[in-house]
């Protein structure tokens, strides 16, 4: 069990009740909002600790495609056992620099352990799963922590009382990361948050494995976790109080930040503009200037890939009446004759 408690990571929509106003950082490429949505336990987990008790655990978890993180485009997930808190990492070699995801900084430890066998009994109360769901191009990874209970609520009661219960998603083409909250139970925060008072939550563009330190400043979430605020900070920032159940903490890449798209366009026709991002009544859609360019099929999608209109690109400039939209992140899903696809990512105000 390490002590290390400024540093957690960890990764990642049914856009359902949108509330809450998105906070844009100043420098991390990364806007954040918040709303609410019904928690519901994955219907069909795999089990990545198999049934057995864990405390500080390290698993590595297939995404099923390609996800974009910060600079890093990776395929796998790694659970990391580097931190006392829940913690994925984009390798598992744990040397060097890399960007991670901090989604729940508390020590949290399967309730079937007990104050001498904390791990590796097959009698696990809180299993640690994940589900790949969706069409191949709108696919959704979702991981869970059910039932987890706390650390220090073993350390200090010798029994595992409360609980805690949440989710990680990580959207394919989007590259969005929610945070979905889910019921619990959490008698003694400061108990459970080990003297902090709540859970720490931040994306950081690069925390360095061998001085066990945060080098460039990260995205933090502070405040009221029903409302929280974000910060940029290389320390640690944390909430205060427990997440009430329902909550969703959504991470949307920005637009025009300089980071590589995983995309492979093959057709130059599939590769538009679009004019203004963010945009708010119009968007304009501006094809290559070519005479023999063929009618490209498009798609605009919910980031949860819905499709919401079909349409074809026949001119090389286009004006999409997006009056009706709610704000947030849409993307474009653009086809050629060949069936080659490329995407667009926009952002409505």
């Amino acid at each position: 069990m390490q002590n290390t408690l400024y540093i957690i990571l960890v990764f990642l929509c049914c856009l359902a009740f949108k509330v809450e106003v998105q906070a844009q950082s100043s420098t991390i490429p990364y806007t954040f909002s918040h709303y609410t949505a019904e928690y519901t336990d994955l219907t069909e987990p795999i089990s990545v600790n198999q049934g057995f008790t864990w405390d500080d655990p390290a698993f590595s978890i297939p995404i099923g495609f390609t996800f974009q993180y910060f600079d890093r485009i990776i395929d796998t997930i790694y659970i990391d056992s580097w931190f006392s808190v829940v913690a994925l990492a984009i390798d598992d070699d744990q040397e060097g620099t890399d960007p991670v995801l901090f989604a729940y900084g508390a020590d949290i430890i399967d309730r079937g352990a007990d104050s001498i066998n904390w791990e590796g009994k097959p009698n696990s109360l809180s299993p640690i799963s994940y589900q790949l769901e969706g069409e191949i191009g709108s696919r959704i990874l979702k991981i869970e922590w059910k039932n987890a209970g706390f650390f220090g609520d073993l350390n200090t009661n010798k029994e595992l009382n409360d609980y805690v219960n949440f989710q990680v998603w990580l959207y394919e083409v989007s590259n969005v990361v929610e945070l979905h909250f889910g019921p619990h139970e959490i008698s003694d925060p400061v108990l459970a948050f080990e003297n902090i008072g709540g859970p720490y939550i931040g994306l950081l563009p690069e925390f360095n494995y061998w001085y066990d330190t945060v080098t460039e400043d990260g995205l933090w979430l502070e405040g009221d976790p029903a409302a929280p605020q974000t910060t940029e900070r290389n320390t640690l920032v944390y909430l205060d109080g427990a997440i009430p159940n329902g909550m969703v903490y959504q991470f949307t890449p920005s637009i025009g930040t300089g980071v590589e798209e995983p995309i492979n366009r093959l057709d130059p026709a599939l590769q538009v503009q679009l004019y203004p991002n963010p945009a708010k009544d119009q968007l304009q859609i501006i094809m290559p200037q070519k005479e023999d360019v063929n009618p490209i099929q498009v798609e605009l999608l919910s980031i949860s890939g819905k499709i919401l209109q079909s349409f074809e690109l026949n001119n090389t400039h286009t004006i999409l009446d997006i009056r009706n939209l709610q704000g947030g992140l849409y993307l474009l899903q653009l086809t050629n004759d060949s069936g080659q696809r490329s995407y667009e990512r926009f952002i409505v105000e």
